[in-house]
């Protein structure tokens, strides 16, 4: 069974649970329950779009580097217009996640969130609970994306969308994102 799969049959359980908890007595909305219906048939469709063309785990690097990899993580799923995924870092030395909030595999954005109670997962996170703009562009080498976070930390994913891509994608691997290359992942097929 695959990630859609089980995503679809966890989605269509919750609603089937929900819907057969009502009796005479607790009746459910007709808003609410057109919620579900809806969340419902989203979750059965399978769609491109309805999950993250990143999906998937990766060696992470600084621009051209070839040492210094760190191991990503990133899953990020859509139904209707309710967005869930994760962001991980893990590396020596530092280790960072946030939440995947919206996504656009047509306009290569994301939009991620620091978690709200203890940050991105590292001591002193001053930006708990902050929206940030990620822009990503396939490289030339299979299964290898550039992304470039716009450090412009945000109230809101609507601002955060609002955010002008100020990147330069001439050369990523050695600058483009503000003083900095771009980050560049190699999709991990082991």
């Amino acid at each position: 069974m695959n990630l859609n799969q089980m995503m679809n049959g966890a989605a269509a359980l919750a609603v089937a649970l929900t819907l057969s908890a009502c009796t005479a007595e607790d009746t459910v909305s007709q808003s609410d329950y057109d919620d579900l219906l809806l969340l419902s048939a989203a979750s059965a469709v399978n769609t491109a779009d309805a999950q993250s063309e990143l999906n998937g785990r990766y060696l992470g690097f600084t621009g051209n580097a070839t040492t210094g990899a760190n191991l990503q993580t990133i899953s990020a799923l859509r139904s209707g217009n309710i967005y869930s995924g994760v962001l991980l870092t893990d590396g020596t030395g530092f280790s960072s996640c946030s939440s995947i909030v919206y996504f656009d595999n047509a306009t290569n954005t994301m939009i991620t969130q620091n978690p709200i109670l203890n940050g991105a997962c590292f001591a002193g996170d001053a930006n708990a609970s902050k929206f940030f703009k990620l822009v990503y562009l396939e490289a030339a080498a299979a299964n290898t994306y550039f992304y470039c976070t716009i450090f412009s930390p945000q109230d809101t994913v609507d601002a955060a969308l609002a955010l002008e891509d100020t990147t330069d994608r001439t050369n990523p691997g050695a600058s483009g994102c503000g003083a900095f290359a771009w980050s560049r992942i190699e999709r991990d097929l082991d």
